[in-house]
């Protein structure tokens, strides 16, 4: 009985591994785009944490998410430096979406995770491509990564880019709503290119 229970407790323990990897892995292919260098950050993350793993999974996870959040962050401004500045909201682009949240774009959770997950994987990634990067970091952040506004604007804060100090919760809300109105037009016309004439 008690080798039983061990075994579970082992099984569960490392099926709690995985899932974690998968999420770390998710969130450094969606930032990065490029899989080859999400699995190199992945392990480079994993190899900083310092909370056992074994003894206090969920802790271990969230050490890991946030370096590996702050790692990629700063790798995206390393590569565009200047993208990085906040930008100047239009402000019809605010106003297509009026709450930071990924329903206001038309998404459930479980839609959300098909897309980023399973056949519209390849649709997500390419739309991000088209994003500009500190949208696509405030975007992955936000939707995939669990942050709020003002943990957002830190880690940009945080990338060391030219002009990155000026984010705030407000101008992150703004640039996510923003992204959001993007991404709830590519699902409308790709659902009108879907419909049967």
């Amino acid at each position: 009985m008690i080798e039983q229970d061990l075994g579970h407790a082992t099984g569960t323990s490392h099926l709690l591994a995985e899932d974690s990897a998968l999420q770390l892995f998710q969130i450094a292919a969606l930032m990065l785009g490029n899989e080859q260098q999400a699995v190199s950050l992945v392990e480079e993350t994993v190899a900083k944490v310092e909370t056992d793993p074994c003894a206090e999974g969920t802790l271990a996870y969230l050490e890991a998410r946030t370096l590996l959040v702050h790692i990629a962050v700063q790798r995206m401004a390393g590569l565009h430096p200047e993208a990085f500045a906040v930008p100047a909201i239009q402000a019809a682009d605010a106003a297509c979406i009026e709450t930071d949240d990924l329903e206001s774009a038309g998404l459930t959770g479980e839609q959300f995770g098909a897309l980023i997950e399973g056949a519209g994987r390849a649709g997500m990634r390419e739309w991000l491509e088209r994003l500009a990067p500190a949208l696509r970091a405030i975007f992955v952040l936000r939707a995939v990564a669990g942050q709020d506004g003002e943990q957002t604007a830190e880690s940009l804060r945080q990338s060391g880019a030219t002009g990155a100090q000026a984010w705030r919760r407000e101008t992150v809300g703004a640039a996510y709503r923003q992204a959001l109105c993007s991404l709830a037009t590519c699902l409308m016309s790709s659902r009108t290119m879907l419909m049967p004439a």
